[in-house]
């Protein structure tokens, strides 16, 4: 990964987000920007919402930080 060639990153805080992540995850994917990073803060969360995340697959360009 080149880091001069990513202008964007994402810093997303999630907390029992379980019910609507699937939706938000898919529509990083879907995002026009082809290169950028995203990062993840779970705030503890008691549901799988973290497990969700890990699991994902990313499109080529996307950097899960």
């Amino acid at each position: 990964m080149e880091t001069a060639s990513r202008l964007v990153t994402i810093l997303c805080s999630v907390y029992n987000s379980e019910k609507w992540i699937s939706g938000y995850l898919d529509s990083i994917n879907n995002q026009i920007f082809k290169n950028f990073d995203i990062v993840f803060v779970d705030a503890n969360s008691k549901d799988n919402s973290l497990q969700l995340i890990k699991n994902y697959k990313f499109r080529t360009g996307i950097n899960k930080v």
